[in-house]
């Protein structure tokens, strides 16, 4: 990570963080929770549902534009790796995620190197050299969609102005919209929104995202997102959540390994919240299952896409013929086409994945 003592980029002055303070504070070094807050404040703050409202209550939807209405199956990589972008982009994947956050390590050189190939990527020009094949390739046409993930906002970005901390996920997205050509993209740019933790998170990238439209001279809702829902307290707001992006939002993500990551996360130090085995959480607990049929029912409630936890590469059998979405129904072994089964069966109508050797589209699923 780059030292807080860097001198500032003079080409970073006109962003839209460039005189924002990020002020860092931090609770005293014998600061004690369970002694020294209120009693019952910690039980207070825990992860709950929200008192009806508008956007629980009311039978809005969104419409959701032609050139993403097939999302059923998005791909992930990291976006420091042009190789791999390029071979993502160029798999047949209906979505493709170009990923600063889980998959590319929150270093400098990391980070930048990602940047500069989302933004050859955008307009298709970004190219890598094939040395079995002696030759250059680039990014085949396509309708595929491109998302950005940028880093969460629990991250802060160091060195770009001298004793500040910024937001790493304000820095990621301002670093792609201030330097894209809007006009030469073929849909409007994406932001895959990760790591959320409550409704109102959604109000601060609505507001990044329209500050960003109206210094670029674009309509309010030029730039889109889907939000990935995997943390313990965001699945009890997802429809609050939504309905504040409502403007930019296509869809919703259920990222299952996180989201157990976080229920734990979140009750470790809850003596009331037992596991029956704690070595392991199947995907198909019923706690889990509640959250996998609640997040497809919001999302088709509004118009929005439901996409599936990601079929990672490594349960991909690699020397074996992949299954065609036909046949996907009749599988029932390893996880990858376990989940790929439970797909459809759950009303996540998409899925996505973290290799380019899974293709094949998930089924359609008819609610």
């Amino acid at each position: 990570m780059a030292s807080a003592t860097t001198k500032p980029n003079p080409s970073l002055e006109p962003l839209p963080f460039a005189n924002r303070m990020v002020p860092v504070n931090s609770a005293p070094a014998d600061f004690d929770a369970a002694r020294d807050l209120p009693e019952g404040f910690l039980d207070f703050l825990a992860p709950h549902y929200l008192p009806p409202s508008v956007a629980t209550t009311n039978s809005w939807r969104i419409e959701l534009p032609a050139w993403c209405a097939d999302q059923r199956n998005q791909m992930t990589g990291p976006a420091d790796d042009a190789d791999l972008v390029v071979k993502m982009l160029n798999s047949g994947a209906p979505g493709v995620m170009l990923d600063l956050e889980d998959s590319t390590a929150n270093a400098w050189e990391h980070n930048s190197r990602g940047i500069k190939n989302i933004l050859e990527a955008l307009p298709g020009r970004l190219t890598y050299f094939d040395r079995k094949r002696d030759k250059t390739v680039g990014i085949n046409p396509s309708s595929t969609v491109i998302f950005t993930r940028p880093r969460g906002l629990h991250l802060h970005q160091a060195g770009v102005l001298p004793g500040e901390l910024l937001p790493a996920a304000l820095f990621d997205v301002a670093m792609v919209a201030y330097q894209v050509d809007f006009s030469a993209l073929k849909h409007p740019l994406c932001i895959y929104i990760p790591k959320s933790e409550s409704a109102d998170e959604a109000l601060w990238w609505r507001d990044l995202f329209q500050m960003i439209a109206r210094l670029k001279g674009l309509p309010a809702n030029a730039i889109k997102c889907m939000a990935l829902v995997e943390s313990h307290p965001l699945a009890f707001q997802m429809e609050e959540f939504a309905w504040n992006l409502r403007d930019h939002i296509l869809g919703l993500n259920l990222g299952r390994w996180d989201h157990m990551a976080s229920l734990i996360h979140f009750n470790l130090e809850n003596p009331e919240w037992v596991l029956p085995d704690r070595n392991t959480i199947p995907h198909n607990v019923a706690f889990f299952q509640n959250l996998r049929n609640l997040m497809p029912d919001i999302c088709h409630k509004h118009g929005m896409l439901a996409i599936g936890g990601t079929a990672h590469g490594r349960d991909i059998p690699i020397k074996t013929k992949l299954p065609s979405a036909s046949s996907l129904p009749r599988i029932r072994c390893r996880r990858v086409p376990r989940m790929a089964t439970l797909t459809p069966t759950y009303g996540l109508c998409r899925r996505e994945s973290a290799s380019a050797r899974w293709r094949e589209p998930a089924p359609r699923f008819a609610r």
